[in-house]
């Protein structure tokens, strides 16, 4: 079996980022236009955003914002025509330094097989043209995002192994790798 995008398939462009709100550095105008060209967009969350910022109680609590956050995410989306979001229901890791981030049920100590197992079987599954995910410092160093980029540096190349697991899918190449990143200066 061919590990290759089939061309009568449409084809799919696949986010992954760890919270809702991060497919939102810069590439929101970049999804309406892959929308308008008839590209399926597939975005997948590591987490609901579990530790996000609540700015007012009004609006939620630490209880309600993973919620929040992902009827937001679901809102926005729609708007640019995204309408599959998937989670891989891991918890927020919040920053370096708070209780949060020692969590042993946070995204950044989930066990990594795991995690790349996961994202081999999504990756298989969608089978898309591009990947757009977080580069190397995670854009400033969230520990979330650092663990998204090395999950997926693994789980691309896995996923056209055909030793790793049937299990998982068929194994597929993905073409394109692209990596968010934000200028300095």
């Amino acid at each position: 079996m061919s590990t290759d995008h089939d061309p009568n398939e449409t084809p799919s462009v696949l986010l992954v980022f760890a919270h809702p709100d991060d497919e939102a550095f810069g590439l929101a105008g970049t999804l309406a236009r892959l929308r308008e060209e008839g590209i399926r967009a597939v975005l997948i969350c590591t987490t609901r955003g579990e530790v996000g910022e609540i700015s007012s109680d009004r609006l939620a609590t630490p209880s309600t914002i993973g919620a929040v956050r992902e009827m937001e995410l679901r809102a926005a989306m729609a708007l640019v025509g995204v309408d599959d979001i998937r989670f891989l229901g891991y918890r927020d890791s919040g920053m370096d330094g708070t209780p949060e981030n020692d969590d042993p049920r946070s995204f950044h100590k989930a066990p990594f097989e795991e995690v790349v197992a996961q994202l081999v079987a999504q990756i298989r599954a969608i089978r898309p043209v591009t990947v757009i995910t977080f580069g190397e410092d995670g854009i400033y160093g969230h520990p979330d995002h650092v663990a998204v980029y090395h999950a997926m540096a693994a789980a691309i190349p896995a996923a056209a192994d055909p030793d790793q697991p049937i299990g998982l899918g068929v194994p597929y190449r993905v073409p394109v790798t692209y990596f968010a990143a934000v200028a300095r200066e």
